[in-house]
């Protein structure tokens, strides 16, 4: 049997899902064993964050949680049916998984769709953050033409409370000039 590790690494300033109700993540670090003699972390994401499974409830009025469902319906042999030629946030419905079972029922499939390919984290390394870092940069442009002014002057940030800061540190040093 064929064993495929699935997980995605979860990363600070990782999208959730690509729409602006759902938070990005975000590790804020609490306690260090120098400091307060232990390690802790606080950890801010979505349910759609890394590798998962969506629970019947998602979908379903009243559903089962994720909680409810039994790990055997989880664990075991599945068919991968391959959506990679799907566009980024594209539908799948049910004619296109028929189309790819025929009259095939596996007791468990998996949806290969490499749409975490499309979405990174701008401050990695790694070729989706690279990506995501050359469309942030084309935006910076683009509202820096609009705006009629240079595009080291947009400051694009991740969510409110990093809004709300850089206002308040940007506050602080107009005043610390003017004192």
């Amino acid at each position: 049997m064929k064993i495929t590790d699935l997980t995605l690494t979860i990363e600070e300033g990782m999208m959730t899902f690509p729409t602006h109700w759902h938070p990005v993540v975000e590790i804020t670090i609490l306690g260090r064993h120098g400091i307060e003699g232990r390690e802790t972390r606080k950890l801010v994401l979505g349910t759609h964050i890394g590798t998962h499974a969506d629970a019947p409830r998602h979908f379903i009025p009243n559903g089962k949680g994720i909680d409810e469902v039994p790990l055997d319906v989880l664990v075991g042999p599945a068919q991968v049916l391959n959506f990679t030629p799907a566009q980024p946030l594209q539908e799948i419905d049910v004619p296109h998984l028929q189309a790819k079972l025929g009259s095939n029922v596996p007791p468990r499939i998996i949806l290969r769709t490499d749409w975490s390919e499309h979405f990174g984290n701008t401050s990695s390394s790694h070729s989706i953050g690279r990506e995501a870092q050359h469309g942030l940069d084309q935006a910076r442009r683009t509202v820096a033409e609009v705006l009629g002014c240079s595009p080291h002057e947009i400051v694009f940030t991740g969510c409110g409370t990093e809004s709300d800061n850089l206002a308040m540190r940007g506050a602080a040093f107009a005043l610390s000039l003017a004192a």
